[in-house]
């Protein structure tokens, strides 16, 4: 497939993927590409009821699962940079990654992140949000470049601070393809490693 200027990775993942296959399974939770297309869309029209612009970031502070993936795809879909950031970092890196990447909105599982981060009460939302996310009125998919900014990747930070390393649209469409040997009949979604 040829990746023309204008390029949203998850909208164009979305309209190719059959609406009845499975998309995500966490236990015993399964989701059909349907379901996910419409928590994404949910996803991306409540980032704008909360004043998020096309550009800015949000940070997940999040575990893996179907809500940190909805909420990763939904800030794609959006036009929206994610910042997924591993719950299990000390507060001073969380804290340096949501400073650094100027994020506007920060979503968590953890109640006290808000003290912990020093943030103030309207910019962090705990992960029982999604409750309220799931029934917003969905949004229609940005008109993004292929070369926008999609997410903001973290290092480890063993040489220091860790440093974004910014992944555009097309990039995860071209990494998939390229590492995974997928042919035109696949749909990539992604190919990450789980979290323990």
């Amino acid at each position: 497939m040829e990746l023309s200027e204008k390029f949203n990775f998850v909208s164009t993942v979305l309209s190719r993927a059959n609406p009845n296959n499975t998309a995500f399974i966490e236990n015993d939770q399964r989701w059909t590409y349907q379901q996910l297309g419409d928590n994404i869309r949910s996803v991306a029209g409540w980032l704008t009821t909360q004043g998020i612009q096309p550009e800015q970031r949000v940070a997940i502070i999040m575990r893996d699962g179907c809500d940190t993936a909805a909420l990763i795809l939904g800030c794609m879909y959006a036009g929206i940079v994610a910042v997924p950031l591993d719950p299990r970092s000390s507060i001073e890196t969380l804290r340096h990654c949501v400073d650094h990447c100027g994020a506007r909105l920060v979503i968590t599982e953890d109640h006290d992140m808000k003290e912990k981060l020093e943030l103030p009460a309207h910019n962090i939302h705990p992960r029982s949000v999604m409750r309220v996310v799931y029934r917003c009125a969905p949004a229609t998919a940005a008109d993004t470049h292929r070369d926008s900014a999609a997410i903001f990747m973290y290092t480890s930070g063993t040489t220091g601070h860790p440093k974004a390393v910014v992944h555009a649209q097309f990039a995860p469409w071209v990494i998939n393809r390229k590492s995974t040997r997928l042919n035109s009949s696949h749909i990539p979604l992604s190919r990450m490693p789980s979290s323990a």
